[in-house]
């Protein structure tokens, strides 16, 4: 049976994915919170399928919640709700530009750079619109 085969394959694979994801995780926010837009750009992509995951975790959690039931899941192997808080601030953080930016029109790093933050507050904008309390919480 296919859907028995599936159930044992995440079964056996959840646990150690999940030991990766958790194990990797301090690098991607380390990498997503450096000043160079080259590296921290190149990370927006894994944040924002973070931040999929954590929406797609947490309508799993109301369903959960809504049908009082109390199973194991994929979520247990890693919940990104564990890492949220860090990853808004890296967020949150990221959507400010340095104190010394200035815009030139003809430079392609300049554009690059907005071109990132624009990405990045939609990240926040999703977040906010998973997690409003957290969100609200840390601008106030």
């Amino acid at each position: 049976n296919n859907s028995t085969e599936s159930q044992i394959d995440t079964l056996t694979i959840g646990p150690i994915v999940g030991k990766t994801l958790n194990q990797l995780i301090d690098l991607i926010i380390y990498l997503f919170n450096h000043s160079d837009c080259s590296i921290y750009s190149s990370i927006c992509p894994t944040i924002s399928r973070l931040v999929q995951l954590l929406k797609i975790q947490s309508d799993r959690q109301v369903v959960k919640q809504a049908d009082r039931q109390v199973d194991i899941e994929a979520d247990s192997y890693f919940n990104v709700r564990r890492y949220v808080d860090r990853l808004l601030v890296a967020i949150y953080n990221q959507m400010q530009y340095s104190n010394d930016f200035t815009f030139d029109n003809d430079d392609d790093d300049d554009a690059e750079e907005m071109q990132a933050k624009k990405v990045i507050r939609k990240l926040f904008v999703n977040v906010c619109r998973i997690l409003p309390q957290m969100c609200l919480q840390l601008v106030s």
